[in-house]
């Protein structure tokens, strides 16, 4: 009977010690989302105004709150310090705070890491104000250090070759290159590559040179605009982040050039398919022939005819045609029998393939050709400025639409109406 109840004693006590540490994590939990909500209305106040949230974030930093808060958090809290208000009290009181925080994560997260971390956010402008000059400015201030950090050094090096928030310098960032290279670090010998590759440089250093062949597996380079960077291998062709990361296996057999809408057409044995910034398969490779996605549409053909298509893979047939041009303005240009017209969203044919050229839509005009002289239809397919300029460029300013026309020799502007106006 006292051995039962001294177990129930005992586990009385686990079982009160249990609720408790769960309710610590629960409460630390809170404490996390909380600080999460507080740093959003910090960032929405530095764009919008207001200290209220800025000052609570640094009551509790003041408070020593932070211990508990993740990394990501400390740093996140550690880049919105450097946008105090402007007042000399609440900015003497930030750079106090910015100088323990930073201590802190050099302590537990690293030097490097906690630069590194802090530069993404300035650069990236989506947990903290955009500004690339502070994330150039910090990784520059590393560089200067005793230690050699190579990732932060790879980083510099990125942004000295974009010149993204710093005048670019090719040769310092060559040199930062090599350093990291020399290393052994594989993302700096692929830069190293594409950065003599661009700018026509040859690199005759025998040492050098067999540096940027055992880092680089591939045939060919080439730097995209997103960061990506397309590669070829035995004629077939993918996609690498600046690490190295593999995105899309070079398996496909025309270059993959990420769009912005987040697919994009690869080509695989001839057949045409969409594949997500991933490099995941979204819609099989299955078509003959296929535009970029534009407008959330693209075009495709297959052995019944043309479609277009959305992100689901949702098909809708039109009509036969000899060609067509992707979606813009919310028209596609048509070619049958050698001559031009156009098409609405759902396929309807709003423009009659009966003119000789004919371009984009743009503020809802598009210029036509017809005996080698130019016009304007309207979105309805009306001839509303006839065939009669030697040149015409697409209307833009969708407030005041103008275009640029050439006239008898003579470059003009004129509104919708086909009068003369200044641009």
């Amino acid at each position: 009977m006292k051995a039962t109840t001294k177990t129930k004693i005992w586990l009385s006590t686990i079982l009160l010690l249990a609720i408790a540490t769960l309710s610590a994590n629960s409460q630390n939990l809170r404490q996390t989302d909380d600080v999460d909500v507080l740093m959003n209305q910090v960032y929405r106040e530095i764009n919008e105004g207001g200290n209220d949230g800025m000052a609570r974030l640094q009551a509790l930093l003041d408070d020593n709150q932070q211990a508990n808060w993740r990394h990501d958090q400390q740093v996140r809290a550690l880049a919105l310090l450097y946008f105090a208000p402007n007042d000399n009290k609440s900015q003497h009181k930030s750079k106090q705070l910015q100088q323990r925080l930073s201590a802190s994560l050099n302590t537990t997260l690293g030097e490097e890491q906690t630069a590194l971390q802090l530069s993404r956010m300035f650069e990236e402008g989506t947990l903290v104000p955009e500004q690339p000059k502070m994330a150039f400015s910090l990784l520059d201030k590393l560089s200067g250090k005793a230690t050699f950090y190579r990732e932060a050094n790879y980083e510099l090096a990125c942004r000295l070759l974009d010149g993204y928030g710093c005048q670019p310098d090719v040769a310092r960032a060559i040199q930062l290159l090599i350093k990291c290279a020399e290393t052994g670090y594989k993302p700096a010998l692929r830069e190293l590559s594409l950065a003599c590759k661009e700018q026509g440089l040859v690199i005759n250093d025998n040492y050098l040179q067999f540096l940027m062949r055992e880092g680089n597996h591939y045939d060919n380079l080439t730097r995209l605009k997103n960061g990506f960077i397309q590669v070829e291998t035995n004629g077939k062709h993918g996609i690498i982040d600046r690490d190295g990361n593999t995105i899309v296996r070079p398996i496909y057999d025309q270059p993959v050039s990420f769009e912005a809408e987040g697919l994009t057409e690869v080509r695989l044995n001839g057949k045409y398919g969409f594949i997500n910034e991933r490099g995941e398969t979204v819609l099989q490779p299955r078509y003959l022939a296929a535009t970029e996605f534009n407008e959330d549409l693209a075009i495709v053909y297959d052995d019944e005819g043309w479609a277009i298509i959305d992100k689901a893979g949702n098909e809708r047939l039109i009509d036969d045609f000899d060609a067509i041009r992707a979606f813009s303005g919310g028209k596609a240009i048509v070619t049958k029998n050698k001559k031009k017209g156009a098409i609405d969203r759902t396929g309807k044919v709003i423009v009659a393939p009966t003119y000789d050229d004919m371009g984009d839509f743009a503020c809802d005009m598009a210029a036509v050709m017809k005996d080698s002289k130019w016009g304007y239809v309207d979105s309805s397919g009306k001839l509303i400025i006839p065939c009669r300029y030697d040149n015409a460029q697409p209307f833009v300013n969708p407030k005041k639409p103008f275009a640029l026309v050439t006239y008898k020799g003579k470059e003009m502007c004129i509104d919708k109406r086909g009068k003369k106006r200044k641009p």
